[in-house]
């Protein structure tokens, strides 16, 4: 028990260590926006908020990153509102976008709120690395050392920083990553469900996380050999991750045709060619 509670101190320490980077300087710019794309969740999130309308009419990317915002944006409009700082949702009010990377916040809390649920995830990631870790019967020092690793590594630092599914693809991803361990070790159903519902999830945030569905492949067949196809554990994966996907992002079935005229088509041809 006490190797245990060393461990985890040892674990707080080092997302401790990983917040600092992702929450120093969380507020750059505020009120006035730089980023080219924070606007848009936040408007979208805060739509949906006004209107009771949850299609977000947007599909460039998958939806979950509105409608976590949209939950943070509703437990501060109801502290808002207990402490008498609103009295409608409408209080909320939308940034004022003027044009790609140009606008200006009237409630900077709004991005800062915004921020700080991608920071979480963010620093979640480390948790995620050390489990990956020892997943693999490493020693808990290389285990603290990935961990720390990656709690000051610049690019996840970065997009931990803005309003933007990165962040939670890569939690997402290494999540399933790690049930691909679990498998490995012991292919339980559960273990195949937990990685398709994180692929599913990741997938929720932004499309091209299906890659990880490579993984689940490959540890299905390195697992069965010959004997994949007839096993049901990958078929059982892919189910999970559907049903997560479209729960999750609900309106790429609700409003079918746009999510693929907006969604795969543009965002296929994004990839292909490059924005202008």
């Amino acid at each position: 028990v006490q190797r245990l509670v060393q461990v985890n101190w040892l674990l707080i320490a080092i997302v401790v260590l990983g917040l600092g980077p992702r929450l120093w300087g969380i507020g750059f710019g505020l009120p006035y926006l730089y980023h080219p794309d924070e606007g848009r969740p936040v408007t979208i999130a805060l739509r949906m908020l006004h209107s009771g309308d949850w299609n977000p009419h947007f599909f460039h990317w998958s939806s979950l990153l509105f409608y976590l915002n949209a939950l943070v944006y509703f437990l501060y409009f109801l502290f808002g509102y207990i402490t008498g700082r609103f009295n409608a949702v409408n209080d909320l009010r939308l940034p004022d976008i003027i044009t790609v990377a140009v606008g200006k916040a009237f409630l900077p809390e709004e991005f800062l709120l915004g921020r700080g649920l991608t920071a979480f995830f963010g620093a979640l990631t480390i948790v995620i690395v050390w489990m990956i870790i020892r997943q693999m019967n490493m020693p808990q020092w290389v285990a603290g050392l990935g961990a720390t690793l990656m709690a000051v590594e610049t690019v996840s630092v970065r997009n931990s920083q803005f309003i933007r599914p990165d962040a939670f693809v890569v939690f997402f991803q290494l999540l399933a990553v790690w049930f691909c361990l679990k498998i490995l070790g012991d292919p339980d159903w559960r273990y195949y469900v937990g990685a398709g519902i994180a692929a599913g999830l990741a997938i929720s945030f932004k499309y091209n996380a299906a890659l990880i569905w490579i993984a689940i492949v490959v540890t299905h067949w390195y697992r069965y050999s010959s004997q994949s196809l007839f096993r049901p554990g990958l078929y059982v994966a892919m189910l999970a991750s559907i049903v997560a996907f479209v729960v999750t992002s609900p309106y790429v079935i609700l409003d079918f045709s746009n999510f693929v005229h907006q969604g795969l088509l543009q965002v296929t041809d994004t990839y292909t060619t490059g924005y202008g």
